[in-house]
């Protein structure tokens, strides 16, 4: 009953708190002030000058839950961690989609860009002068985009700036094909390096920063840092694969090296309009399970300033 309920609220509110915080559960019972060492301990280990009756009643009772249900899952061998995240079907959609727009992350060829340009471009016959402006402007245009997506992400919100980044870089690398066709021409030479700082710059406000935020904001507390693990693993994996595969392809494709990249692309701009969820002011991990609804990742208790 009403009773059960709220002591099952006190057992999760004795729960440690990252800072020194005053917690009230669901019921509106306020417990006393929590340290950051679980239980109101102090630096020497027995319990601050602060704690309360309450407080220290209540962390008995938290100690005592959690101990409880360490057995449990121990007796019943349940899985934890990434076995857990991978053994939930609930969570499995929203692990493809962070896991597949990682993996996009690198399949968009950027890091090609930046370690293989002036590889490919002279190989192309493209004059050095030229190759050290495109150079150039590569990184000064990657760092002023960070700067910008920094002040669009929770303006424009992050759906719409994934699938404009991933649309006008596949976009830039038919502007960098037909340059490079074109190559030597002094409009071709112009337009392959317009085409390559602007696949960069596309880059940098949204298929960069947006994929990695992605797994912390759609996933609850029990599986977040497995998420994200899984989805670096999968990152990193491509990349290696991508930068090993990259010469051999430019060696067989020439100018159209970048068209791959740019299919892509535009498969995972299709894909991301059907599959992806608006994360913008969404409460963390409210789109685990694929609808959208929020999820309370603090078991029930509302932290107010210790001195409120």
């Amino acid at each position: 009953g009403e009773d059960g309920a709220h002591r099952g609220g006190v057992a999760r509110c004795a729960a440690p708190a990252p800072r020194r915080l005053r917690a009230r559960c669901r019921h509106g019972c306020r417990l006393g002030a929590l340290e950051r060492a679980g239980g109101g301990g102090g630096s020497g280990g027995g319990g601050g000058a602060g704690a309360s009756p309450s407080g220290e009643a209540g962390s008995a009772a938290g100690a005592s839950a959690d101990a409880d249900g360490k057995d449990s899952a121990a007796g019943s061998g349940a899985p934890s961690g990434v076995r857990a995240l991978l053994a939930d079907a609930r969570v499995r959609p929203t692990l493809i989609l962070a896991v597949i727009t990682l993996v996009t992350q690198q399949l968009s060829g950027i890091n090609n860009a930046f370690n293989y340009s002036t590889i490919f471009l002279k190989e192309n016959g493209v004059g050095l002068e030229a190759i050290d402006r495109v150079t150039v402007w590569m990184n000064v245009v990657n760092v002023v985009m960070t700067l910008v997506a920094t002040q669009l992400v929770d303006r424009s919100g992050r759906r719409m700036l994934l699938l404009s980044s991933t649309f006008a870089m596949a976009v830039c690398t038919v502007v960098i094909t037909l340059g490079m066709r074109n190559i030597h021409d002094e409009w071709g030479v112009t337009l392959a390096t317009i085409g390559i700082v602007a696949f960069v710059a596309s880059f940098g406000f949204g298929t960069g920063p947006i994929p990695w935020m992605l797994p912390a904001e759609l996933f609850s507390q029990e599986h977040r840092a497995s998420a994200q693990g899984v989805a670096a693993l999968a990152n990193w994996a491509t990349n290696g694969v991508v930068a090993t595969a990259f010469l051999p392809i430019a060696n067989v494709l020439g100018a159209f090296s970048f068209l791959p990249f740019g299919a892509i692309l535009a498969l995972f701009t299709g894909y991301a309009y059907v599959a992806l969820p608006e994360t913008k002011g969404m409460q963390l991990g409210g789109a685990e399970d694929g609808v959208g609804e929020d999820v309370d990742d603090t078991g029930g208790i509302e932290f107010v300033d210790a001195e409120s």
